[in-house]
């Protein structure tokens, strides 16, 4: 199955898997308007060099430079990592733009006009290549721009050092140079502009074509860019192989990839649907090729500064495994085993093995078994898959890291703390009651509710993989001295040395929920706990990692209602980021996901994993399909805007223990769902015929279906237990 084309906004990435921090800072590959995509290194945010490619449309005497000026009809119907194709329908003429990446230093581009008027059109055209460098920022020693050009390529390059880049066309064209493209001429044959001695400078060199289109004639060019530290005047041919070697590999992983991955489907809002498929592309984007000491896949975070943490390789992956468990599976394996050769913690660290977290004491640090509840990710991955030997695979890694926060995160009451904030993921937080300037100070001195409840879900995870009781013990040990930071008003942390709780109330005092076995009364102030953190809506509607953990208490405590209202909310609001059109260049690119769902606009890192889990949150908050281990908790609660009689909301491909099922939800009536599971493949056909039921659901071959009221909790298990 193909990419769902659709109606995608004209922003977005391409991926450059070759990009690592250290070993190799070759930049990302960022759409720019109009109609182009650009190299932008070290990182998007305050490049010192860009080198990229426009496609410009001449129209009475100019160049359309804006994208407001190319009228509304812009958009993306193919918005992957691996191409992205722009549409646009202007004076009856329909264009389409196809950007492809074929290597990590060469990017082709696929033109076609096709004139869907009455008459005869003539048209105007360029592709334009830009090269912009900050020379004081970059600290090179170059300090002027040159341009050249031959019948099929033009170049531009630095004076002394730093990369170049070539344009080459799959036809002769004439050329013309400009310091901007708001400068650049119509006319055709300019001569290269003087050297441009300036600390930051800019040059473009375009082709210019003239193309006279019969009614319903189409025509096409192609052209690649390339980049290197030496640019040379020797002519290179087109190479038609390449562009075509690459275009057919793009299209093959895209459909790869969303032949098995899930799809919103049915009477979804627009935006929710295309913002559901821009999270998994942005997850896509996260995954980086084997640099250093990562042999195998790993998740980089982010795209910009790709880096090792634990929590959100787990916290991303527990949603990327929504669309491919194994490799989902697989990553997680290799890149915490490689990890692991650096120290039992899994420090955080750059691809080089470099530590990107150290505390002021000196200590290299990872993040806890709290930030991002890493063994509860692994547990929703466990689920999807058919097999479980990955995690007898990673079980040593998973017992030396639990053993090293034994050791070392446990003070002599053996109580567990953190060394400094950043292993908390809480970066400087108030509630460690000192002044942390950096985030790196020591915060021994503060017990937290949340590490108890990680080392506890460690603990009991590790059990259920091992010979033994030692885990079940130690689990049974830290859930005691959790009890010390409960009191009457909920659980909070202890300060160290005296009878004194820390005052401050925070969305990971939630945690205990996430143990299963609270007590009545504690469920009762835990839940009034809850409203109140939705209600606040900041921090735990505004940063992925909390939103998690919210959500997955508001399931534990019983609060079906509260959590798919407050996850219809945020995919709204975040979604709606991510399918915007205008941008003005001054906030973050909309098509993509970032890092920060902040409540007055989604800001932060362009190409951020966590900020891609979304579609995590509407699979267990509003379709209810909640997988743990052989059973789903299956409790579909759609919140109020979905209320609609008459309408079906349906999430395709949905994995359970290795098959595939497909759910459909309908408005049956005022108070009535109809629920409709449906198998994909043989191996769901056999675990929906195991699977216990409901007494009135009507099963088929391949589907079972029933009636039920909104958020209406079943168990379906496996009955050949």
């Amino acid at each position: 199955m193909s990419f769902p084309a659709d109606d995608y906004p004209p922003h977005g990435y391409l991926r450059n898997p070759a990009h690592a921090w250290v070993t190799h800072p070759s930049g990302v590959l960022r759409s720019r308007p109009p109609l182009g995509f650009e190299w932008r290194a070290p990182k998007a945010q305050r490049p010192t060099w860009i080198g990229g490619l426009r496609v410009l449309l001449g129209h009475e005497g100019h160049w359309l430079t804006e994208p407001d000026r190319l009228g509304g009809t812009l958009s993306a119907p193919i918005h992957s990592c691996e191409r992205f194709v722009y549409s646009l329908s202007l004076d009856d003429i329909q264009w389409e733009v196809e950007y492809v990446p074929v290597s990590k230093d060469c990017l082709a581009v696929c033109l076609t006009a096709r004139n869907d008027g009455s008459s005869d059109r003539s048209i105007d055209l360029a592709l334009a290549a830009h090269l912009e460098l900050d020379f004081q920022r970059s600290r090179r020693w170059s300090y002027r721009l040159s341009a050249g050009r031959d019948a099929r390529s033009l170049w531009l390059r630095p004076f002394a050092e730093g990369r170049g880049i070539r344009l080459t066309l799959s036809e002769r064209a004439a050329s013309t140079f400009a310091r901007s493209v708001d400068t650049l001429p119509l006319s055709k044959e300019q001569g290269a502009p003087e050297d441009v001695p300036v600390d930051t400078a800019t040059l473009v060199g375009a082709f210019v074509l003239e193309w006279s289109l019969a009614a319903g004639e189409w025509r096409m060019i192609e052209a690649t860019l390339e980049r290197s530290h030496w640019v040379s005047d020797a002519p290179r041919p087109f190479d038609r192989k390449a562009v075509d070697t690459a275009r057919g590999r793009a299209i093959v992983r895209d459909e790869l990839f969303w032949a098995e991955a899930p799809r919103l489907e049915g009477d979804w809002p627009a935006h929710w649907r295309r913002g559901w498929v821009i999270d998994f592309e942005t997850l896509r984007l996260s995954r980086r090729d084997p640099a250093g000491i990562f042999r195998t896949s790993w998740d980089g975070m982010q795209i910009q500064v790709p880096r090792f943490v634990l929590a959100e390789t787990m916290l991303d992956m527990a949603t990327y495994s929504l669309a491919d468990p194994s490799a989902a599976q697989a990553l997680v394996s290799g890149s915490l085993r490689d990890a692991a050769a650096l120290g039992p913690q899994l420090p955080c660290v750059r691809e080089d093995g470099s530590p990107n977290m150290v505390a002021r004491d000196g200590t290299i640090c990872g993040t806890s078994p709290a930030w991002c509840w890493p063994f509860a990710c692994l547990d929703l991955m466990r689920a999807r898959g058919e097999s479980d030997e990955w995690i007898d695979e990673l079980r040593p890694v998973l017992s030396d890291y639990l053993e090293y926060w034994l050791r070392r995160r446990r003070d002599a009451d053996g109580l567990p703390f953190y060394v400094c904030s950043w292993e908390s993921g809480q970066d400087s937080s108030e509630r460690f009651a000192c002044h942390q300037p950096t985030g790196g100070e020591c915060t021994r001195h503060v017990h937290p509710v949340d590490l108890h409840v990680g080392m506890i879900q460690a603990a009991s995870f590790l059990s259920r993989f091992s010979n033994g009781d030692r885990w079940r013990d130690i689990a049974e040990e830290l859930r005691a001295s959790l009890t010390r930071l409960w009191t009457r008003h909920g659980f909070y942390d202890h300060v160290r040395g005296s009878d004194r709780h820390d005052p401050i109330e925070d969305v990971t005092h939630l945690s205990p929920a996430l143990l299963g076995d609270v007590s009545a009364a504690q469920q009762e102030v835990l839940q009034e706990q809850l409203r109140m953190r939705i209600a606040e809506r900041s921090p735990g509607l505004e940063w992925a990692s909390f939103f998690f953990q919210l959500c997955e208490c508001g399931h534990r405590l019983e609060m079906p209602f509260e959590i798919a209202e407050v996850v219809a909310y945020n995919a709204d609001r975040i979604w709606s980021a991510w399918d915007r059109r205008d941008w003005s260049g001054s906030e973050p690119l909309p098509g993509i996901a970032l890092e920060h769902w902040a409540l007055d606009a989604p800001r932060g890192g362009e190409g951020y994993g966590w900020g891609a889990t979304m579609p995590l949150h509407l699979v267990r908050g509003v379709i209810g399909f909640r997988d743990e281990g052989d059973t789903v908790r299956f409790q579909p609660t759609l919140p109020e805007s979905l209320w609609i009689p008459g309408r079906e909301y349906t999430v395709t491909s949905l994995p359970h223990r290795g098959g595939r099922f497909d759910v459909r939800i309908s408005v049956a009536s005022e108070d009535e769902l109809e629920v409709h599971w449906s198998a994909r493949d043989t191996l769901a056909e056999k675990r929906l015929a195991s699977l216990t039921a409901p007494e009135s659901a009507r099963r088929d071959e391949k589907a079972l279906h029933w009636r039920q009221p909104n958020g209406v909790l079943t168990e379906l298990r496996d009955g050949q237990e």
